[in-house]
């Protein structure tokens, strides 16, 4: 009887001991082994199409660029029947991704009957070629006169090149042995262009193939020759344009009346100059809305004098672009602004490579953007003296690479965006903004604005090399400097409120 008791107890506190367990298991969690991998430091980064031209000569044996030179290579004014003018281009593709391009004669003049006696012949090759002799030319693909060849599309002047790679263009103009003395001290009339266009091809490839390019299309635009105020301003303000319009200057320019810039231009200011007409001009151009001015300068230092107020203007336009590539500009009077951007402005570009610009007056701007909506800078190298150098505020993205700013007053003042000056060069002077308080200094973050400036040197006389200023609009800067030399006086300025952080160490205000 006692061991039946016994056996009775000893299950009934087994049941109990695994109920208790049960209950115990019902409150905890499963544990598994685990483990995890991180992929840092990923990176987007968009690849490049450019190309350069390059031109072969017979006397140093060497080809040298010719892109920003805007100069003729076929430029002979003696010829004679069978007279033979032979030259050779080099296409580079100097990007990152591969491009297919061709070669195309443009023209917008009527040519004289002298372009009809001229045969064209073309050779390109993977290797350089040169004919040794008169006779090798007739082996080349003959594709007829000069006046066929312009403004045509010749499926024998194309090729592929892959990043890196370089191919080659024989051009040969052979004047007709049979042309009688009709032709004797004829011109053409006019002048053509010799156009290397190039787009994307299949090549690379993303995880599906290599066809995602595949309809790729060459830009296709118009080139004008002008040599009046009255035949730009004609060719700018078209509002009928349906492609791009080319502009080449054949002769200096003064513009007595502001230009309103419609659709996308290019003006190649060759070895011509252009002045505006500072008693009557405020500006040369005002680009408008879903538009954009470039102007090709890289060849000629002669000046070109802007107007009362500046350059060019982006005035409250949306979708716009102003984008200059070398020169010499100079204001001779009291300035507004250079370049600048303002009013309601939005999704506007200004793009400065290599400019010179001296303001000779004592109250303006190298550039100045004032917008509450997105406006993007991107200045890279060239020299620019004024009163006060950039003034930017706007919320975008403001880029200053290597570039040397000479000023009495301040040399950059960043507002609400983000902006970076980098290798940068500040020569400033102590002057204040009457209308600021603002005193003389290198570099200024105000509003809000996300500054960063690295490796700049700092000179002149101002007492500050920058700092933050105070405003009402997101008060707090945020400004961050490393590895700059010379002046290295960086104060918090004022009222201003924010961060500061000076070769690693944080300051706060």
């Amino acid at each position: 009887m006692a061991n039946k008791k016994t056996t009775k107890r000893a299950i009934l506190a087994s049941v109990i001991a695994m109920v208790l367990c049960l209950a115990m298991f019902v409150g905890t969690t499963y544990a598994w082994f685990t483990d995890s991998v991180t992929s840092t430091g990923n990176k987007i980064v968009a690849g490049t199409l450019k190309i350069d031209l390059e031109l072969y000569d017979v006397e140093t044996d060497s080809f040298n660029s010719i892109k920003d030179t805007q100069a003729p290579i076929f430029n002979y004014d003696n010829w004679e029947p069978t007279y033979t003018d032979v030259k050779v281009l080099k296409i580079d593709n100097e990007g990152s991704l591969a491009l297919k391009w061709y070669a195309k004669f443009v023209s917008d003049y009527e040519l004289s009957a002298l372009a009809n006696v001229i045969q064209v012949y073309v050779n390109p090759t993977d290797a350089f070629e040169y004919p040794a002799e008169r006779n090798d030319i007739y082996s080349w693909q003959h594709v007829g006169t000069v006046k066929d060849f312009v403004n045509t599309i010749e499926t024998t002047t194309y090729g592929v090149l892959a990043a890196g790679e370089s191919k080659y263009l024989g051009i040969a103009l052979v004047m007709d042995a049979e042309a009688g003395n009709e032709y004797q001290g004829m011109s053409l009339a006019g002048n053509f262009d010799i156009l290397i266009l190039a787009t994307q091809v299949t090549a690379e490839t993303d995880i599906f193939d290599d066809q995602y390019d595949k309809d790729a299309e060459f830009d296709e635009f118009v080139v004008r020759n002008v040599s009046t105020e009255a035949q730009l301003a004609d060719v700018l303000s078209d509002t009928t344009k349906e492609s791009p319009v080319v502009v080449n200057l054949k002769s200096d320019i003064t513009v007595n009346t502001t230009i309103n810039v419609v659709g996308d231009v290019t003006i190649n200011m060759a070895q011509s100059t252009m002045e505006a007409a500072t008693a009557t001009v405020n500006r040369a151009f005002v680009v408008t809305d879903n538009s954009s001015l470039t102007i090709n300068n890289m060849a000629n230092t002669d000046p070109i004098v802007v107007g009362n107020w500046g350059l060019a203007k982006l005035s409250g336009a949306t979708n716009a672009k102003i984008t200059l590539n070398g020169g010499n500009y100079v204001a001779n009077t009291v300035n507004g602004s250079f370049i600048s951007a303002q009013g309601n402005c939005s999704n506007v570009d200004i793009t400065l490579n290599n400019v010179t610009y001296t303001d000779l007056s004592n109250d303006g701007y190298a550039l100045y953007v004032t917008t509450p909506n997105v406006a993007n800078v991107i200045v890279n190298g060239g020299t620019y003296t004024a009163q006060y150098g950039f003034a930017y505020a706007a919320t975008g993205l403001a880029s200053f690479n290597g570039v040397t700013v000479v000023s009495n007053g301040f040399s950059a003042i960043a507002q609400y965006g983000q902006a970076t000056f980098e290798n940068c060069t500040f020569v400033t002077g102590d002057s204040v903004v009457p209308s600021q308080g603002t005193p003389g200094a290198g570099v200024w973050a105000a509003y809000g604005a996300n500054v960063k400036v690295i490796g700049c040197d700092f000179q002149g006389t101002a007492q500050y090399a920058g700092g933050l200023l105070p405003g009402t609009l997101n008060p707090d800067g945020y400004l961050t400097v490393t590895d700059c030399t010379g002046n290295d006086n960086w104060v918090f300025f004022g009222a201003a409120t924010g961060t500061m952080v000076i070769d690693g160490t944080e300051y706060n205000a």
